[in-house]
């Protein structure tokens, strides 16, 4: 069988920095890309939606709660566009490690068998009325 290798976002619960950070190095990584030139129009709304970010991240700064707000609206509009055009270098090499790799995004881990699973000990069950 053979293994598709995709690329992934692997983001969750990381600071709005670190997302920002991330997704200035994708865009690096994808200007100019020769293996993905039909997503340059989503390279460049990544990073206009990463200028918003860093703006927001700066307002936030001061403890505004109104700035903290717009802050985290700006992380999940980044994010969602990250998401997007992760989606979308999926798609366009449909698995070929070597046009992968030069996106700046992490590969998906493969998948692995846990091994052997064992029976559940001290299972007990209870008969009631319905």
């Amino acid at each position: 069988m053979k293994r598709i290798v995709k690329v992934v976002v692997r983001l969750n619960g990381r600071s709005a920095m670190a997302k920002l950070d991330h997704s200035r190095y994708v865009v690096t990584k994808m200007t100019g890309n020769a293996n993905f030139t039909a997503l340059a129009a989503q390279v460049t709304a990544l990073n206009a939606a990463a200028d918003v970010l860093e703006d927001a991240l700066t307002e936030a700064r001061s403890g505004s709660h109104e700035a903290v707000a717009a802050k985290d609206l700006a992380a999940e509009d980044l994010m969602e566009k990250l998401s997007m055009l992760c989606s979308s270098i999926n798609g366009e090499a449909t698995g070929d490690v070597a046009k992968l790799i030069t996106t700046g995004l992490p590969l998906r881990l493969p998948n692995s068998p846990v091994g052997e699973l064992f029976p559940p000990a001290g299972l007990v069950s209870l008969l009631t009325r319905t």
